[in-house]
């Protein structure tokens, strides 16, 4: 019983036969002595009980014991630990554990160092020492718990202390004199912070600091639980800083944390790692079908969030020093950031791989603010986004390169959706199993972050790749599933390849989540030799089709990279887009089909259908062309096309080329019926790949022609060539053109570049080009530097009719010099001049100026005719010839009036205006509907047509060139006709500095009559007709609007292009619709 020999008072038992069990008791006459070490601990007063019961398990003999001990002295007039003797009790659990004793005293020590130091002169005990910020807590109580154990002959203090800071919550702390094997003792500290969770209940941070016997002011609370508590981020960080976060209020179920504190500087901070939700166990896949046991030899593979606050900036020095005193917890702060963390609250991911591995990534941005009152009841995919990584779809991705057996773990990432509240772990992993290759693609376990909920872990695999290779054969296929916004896709591509020949496919299917109608496309390709003549050659083709799908095109730059270009090159002629700087490189299969996702959105009623031919000219030029014509809501075509050249094409080892080119197609007819509306787009652009002479010297630029009727911009159109004058400030729609030009870096100290550009729009004319030569020789030491450069640069912008141009130049040389000697000593010498050109007739002025050294001359200079701005046309007829349509021949013939009705139009000219000598043809007039046929009769004159109509579905339309101000009848106005809502003022002929007050618009409509004689005559037709009903259109400014008659070019570059809702014509439909005939009677 490990009691010594002494003397007993009394004695008493009970016996309870029956029930096979017994109780009782006694107590000792003298103390009992127990050898601590530097003393002798003495146990008095003393009395013992004991019990047994047959029917308990385990039944043993139980002993219990309490008496008085005395801890007031070291016995040799030392420190007190405490005031008085205390009264403990004891248990006998066996003789393997000795004597378990336990009581609680009082102390007069103030301080959590005081009580140490009192332990130390008790026990004669040498101490490490602790973090001040710790060892200088005040004590909250003076009540001391005591433990004892005789076996051991270790002793435990617990006290109790007060947090200084923001709740000020309860500190417990246990000073241990631990017994070592060797017989010298030894003190261990221990201690705990308890908060509070939302519902008042404890949340014990375990507190680790170092205990090796080295000074440091740095330690760590770390807290877990399988049983998650609700509180929020604000909350729990109140409760220990004065400094909480102000500006997010995070709802978590806390399930595990860290909170650090760090005085090494003499300025104290502190950081908080707070985990969302579980960790996500990625070792559990191994509970999935097939795959799952591929994934059990993955030990402890974990993915966690966290949520960081810094009341300070921790270095990632700081935050190594901090993890280093982790051990068998598994939460880390984010030591692989370079740049550390300072103030204010951060996301970050840790990657646990096996016992002791850990793979920590900062997310390096602001906590994002729609996250506040985390997380919202709806919200897409939430990107976390970060310096160095690679953000798809939503997911923060990056590197891992791990392997586990046949198992290789490529990249994992991490995704939140706010609208399912829920955080997701991705992998990208693949298995190499002999011949065959498998790759699982976003493999992904999800936890909810509601209502606290951990064993809500979802699994789930976005796509499967395969690859199978035994010479000659080769099989590669991706298969993905993904799901945006509620849409469901499943999309695939795979190649074939035995020997000389390569087969490929793409496709996608997916149902539309609104109507429930599928959609697919599906594109193959071939690359083969087929054939053909020289400039002609044919190695590959495509082709594919699609319904209830769009196609959108990318951006000229883009096309190198657009999935139809990629998918009809072949995987091995994939161009690539340079990755980001420490970005993964994810599976390019699955990037062509994400790319393919974007660009062909789920569209009900739209269809396309798509060819394409890869060829060669001479082997030099290698090109190649996709068709695409779409159909359904609107119609449109569409060319794609990539070209490139390399001069020579075989340079051969060793041998540089000459240049090489590469050329970006696409072309765009559209047209869309409700409302109706065309436009055709053509742009070529010059790729990053073109330079000549050497690739040192870059190739730039690029062309585009657009033109648009109807819609919002009809009437518009652009050609370029190099993009556009500086000050002029594109619509959207145009397309953005790159100058052409060059820019060659011929030697570190010598670098030329320049570019050109013409535009022609409705208003204006610009041209323009930059010329830059550079030489610049720098090098250490006492050699001198020269820098010398000349710049010229031109800008024009010329109207059309009248011809007028106005132009901006400025011309720039500098030289410099540098010498180093007895001091830095700068020589330099400038001339330039700033030009304003204009003309006809050539003029101008210039700013000149020159400086040498402190010298400085100035002055202006003019020469040529002075500007007199435009010069108006001088008639009609030239406006006639340059911008309106042809005039008709005097000999053709005019259309012959319908059987049912003619109709003649006409526009009035500008007051003051004549008619143009030739016969002109400014107006038109057709049957837009109810047209039935047509038939030719010989007539005197030659062949007639007669049109014939169905009276109850009869249209016609005229339409004019000129804007019209006014519809006539007889000479007046057409009663019922309104214009109110139409543009007929601010009309002009802008190239004749005239306005136009009147366009009169005369229609006539009669009714043929044929008389017995033969000849013809017509009566008036009009009440039979609606008045008629104007439509709009919108015309050039520059050619109508006579605010378009100044001379400032400049001013005007981002003027009115168009002159918008004039009136264009009018629509004649019948008054009362065509009534049947009577029938007649006959006799019977």
């Amino acid at each position: 019983m490990d009691l010594p020999q002494i003397a007993l008072n009394d004695f008493q038992l009970s016996i309870d036969a029956q029930n096979k069990s017994f109780q009782g008791g006694f107590s000792l006459a003298s103390d009992w002595g127990i050898d601590v070490g530097p003393f002798i601990l003495t146990m008095k007063a003393l009395s013992v009980g004991l019990s047994y019961d047959a029917n308990e398990t385990d039944a043993a003999t139980q002993f219990l014991l309490y008496g008085m001990v005395d801890l007031t002295g070291d016995g040799s007039g030392g420190g007190a630990v405490l005031e008085s003797e205390l009264a403990m009790s004891a248990v006998y659990p066996g003789a393997n554990e000795g004597w378990l004793f336990s009581g609680r005293g009082t102390t007069n020590c103030a301080t959590i160092d005081d009580f140490i130091t009192a332990v130390v002169g008790c026990f004669q005990t040498p101490s490490s020492p602790l973090p001040s910020f710790i060892s200088d807590l005040e004590l909250s109580s003076a009540s001391v718990g005591v433990r004892f154990n005789t076996k051991t002959g270790s002793f435990a203090f617990d006290i109790e202390a007060t947090w200084p800071e923001g709740a000020h919550p309860t500190v417990k702390f246990t000073v241990k004199n631990q017994k070592q094997a060797s017989g010298t003792s030894q003190l261990v500290f221990e201690g705990s912070i308890v908060l509070q969770d939302e519902g008042g209940n404890a949340l014990e941070f375990e507190l680790i600091f170092e205990q090796s016997g080295t000074d440091s002011d740095v330690f760590l609370a770390y807290y877990q639980s399988d049983n998650p508590k609700d509180t929020t981020l604000s909350a729990l960080v109140s409760q220990l800083t004065d400094n909480p976060p102000t500006d997010h209020d995070l709802e978590i179920s806390l399930l595990e944390a860290l909170f650090a504190y760090d005085n090494s500087t003499g300025t104290s901070k502190q950081m908080f790692s707070i985990g969302l939700g579980a960790a996500l166990d990625l070792s559990a896949l191994g509970d999935l079908p097939i795959i799952g046991d591929l994934f059990k030899d993955a030990p402890d593979l974990e993915l966690a969030l966290s949520v960081i606050y810094c009341t300070g900036t921790f270095s990632q020095q700081d935050m190594s020093i901090l993890n280093s005193l982790l051990q068998n917890e598994k939460m880390r702060f984010p030591s692989d950031n370079v740049n550390g963390l300072t103030a204010g609250t951060f996301t970050s991911m840790v990657l646990r791989l096996g016992q002791g591995h850990y793979t920590t990534v900062d997310m390096s941005s602001a906590f994002p603010p729609s996250l506040s009152g985390f997380p919202p009841a709806n919200g897409p995919m939430q990107p976390l986004a970060a310096t160095g990584a690679d953000m798809t779809q939503g997911i923060f991705w990056f590197n891992v390169q791990k392997t586990f057996g046949p198992l290789n773990l490529s990249r994992v990432g991490f995704g939140i959706k706010l609208s399912e509240s829920r955080v997701y772990g991705y992998l990208d992993a693949a298995l190499n199993i002999d011949v065959l290759t498998a790759s699982f693609i976003e493999l992904n376990v999800s936890f909810s972050l509601a209502g606290g909920d951990i064993g809500d872990i979802e699994f789930g695999l976005n796509g499967l790749g395969l690859e199978f290779q035994v010479d000659p054969v080769a099989l590669e296929g991706t298969f993905l599933h993904n799901t945006v916004d509620g849409q469901t896709e499943y999309d695939g591509y795979a190649t074939f390849k035995m020997g000389p020949l390569m087969l490929s496919a793409i496709g996608s299917y997916a149902k539309d989540v609104t109507t429930g109608h599928p959609s697919l496309f599906v594109f193959a390709a071939a690359d083969f030799p087929i054939g053909g003549p020289g400039f002609f050659f044919v190695n590959g083709f495509s082709a594919g089709f699609a319904f209830n799908r769009d196609l959108i095109l990318p951006p000229v730059s883009q096309v190198p990279y657009y999935w139809l270009v990629e998918a009809a090159l072949g995987p091995q002629n994939i161009p690539k887009s340079p990755p980001l700087s420490g970005s993964p490189t994810p599976n390019p299969l699955s990037t062509i089909l994400h790319s393919a996702e974007a660009y062909t959105p789920i569209s009900v009623g739209q269809y396309w259908l798509a060819a394409g031919l890869k060829f060669t000219t001479y082997e030099i030029v290698n090109s190649l062309a996709v068709l695409s014509i779409g159909f359904g809501n609107r119609f449109e075509v569409d060319i794609i096309g990539l070209s490139s050249v390399l001069v020579p094409p075989t340079p051969g080892e060793n041998i540089s080329p000459i240049g090489e080119a590469q050329l970006a197609l696409e072309a765009s007819f559209i047209v869309e019926t409700d409302p109706f509306s065309t436009s055709m787009v053509i742009q070529g652009q010059l790729t990053q790949n073109s330079y000549i002479f050497s690739k040192k010297c870059r190739l730039t630029g690029g062309f585009s022609f657009g033109a648009w009727i109807g819609g919002d911009n009809n009437g518009d159109f652009v050609i370029t060539w190099g993009g556009y004058h500086p000050d002029f400030k594109p619509p959207s729609y145009y397309p953005l053109v790159p100058r052409v030009g060059f820019n060659w870096n011929m030697a570190q100290y010598l670098n030329a570049k320049g570019n050109m550009y013409f535009a022609l729009t409705p208003n204006a004319i610009m041209a323009g080009g930059v010329l830059e030569l550079l030489f610049q020789l720098s090098v250490s030491g006492p050699i001198p530097s020269f820098r010398a450069s000349f710049d010229l640069s031109l800008d024009f912008l010329l109207n059309w009719k009248p011809y007028h141009y106005e132009a901006d130049t400025v011309a720039e040389v500098d030289v410099s010099l540098v010498i180093k000697s007895f001091g830095t000593h700068s020589i330099s010498a400038s001339a330039g001049a700033d030009m304003d050109l204009w003309g006809p007739d050539f003029g101008g002025t210039a700013e000149l100026h020159m400086s040498i050294l402190f010298v400085k001359i100035h002055f202006n200079v003019s020469f040529g005719s002075a500007n007199t701005g435009s010069e108006p046309v001088g008639s009609f007829q030239e406006v006639q010839d340059s911008f309106l349509p042809p005039p008709y021949s005097s000999t053709a013939q005019t259309p012959a009036p319908t059987a049912a009705a003619a109709t003649t139009s006409s526009s009035g000219l500008p007051e003051g205006i004549s008619a143009p000598a030739t016969n002109w043809n400014y107006v038109a007039g057709n049957v837009t509907a109810g047209l039935s046929g047509q038939t030719q009769v010989q007539a005197s004159e030659g062949v007639r047509t007669y049109f014939q109509v169905d009276p109850k579905h009869l249209q016609i339309t005229t339409k004019s060139v000129i804007p019209i101000t006014q519809v006539s009848k007889d000479g007046a106005a057409w009663p019922g006709v309104d214009l109110s809502d139409f543009t007929v003022t601010g009309l002009g002929v802008a190239p004749m500095n005239r306005s136009i007050t009147s366009a009169l618009h005369t229609l006539s409509i009669g009714i043929q009559d044929d008389t017995e004689d033969g000849t013809e005559s017509y009566s008036d037709a009009s009440s039979y007709f609606l008045p008629p009903l104007p439509y709009a259109a919108d015309v050039p400014a520059a050619l109508w609007n006579s605010q378009m008659l100044a001379t400032d070019n400049t001013s005007s570059v981002n003027g009115e292009r168009l002159m918008e809702n004039t009136v264009g014509g009018v629509t004649l439909v019948p008054a009362t619709p065509a009534q049947p005939g009577a029938s007649s009677s006959y006799a019977v």
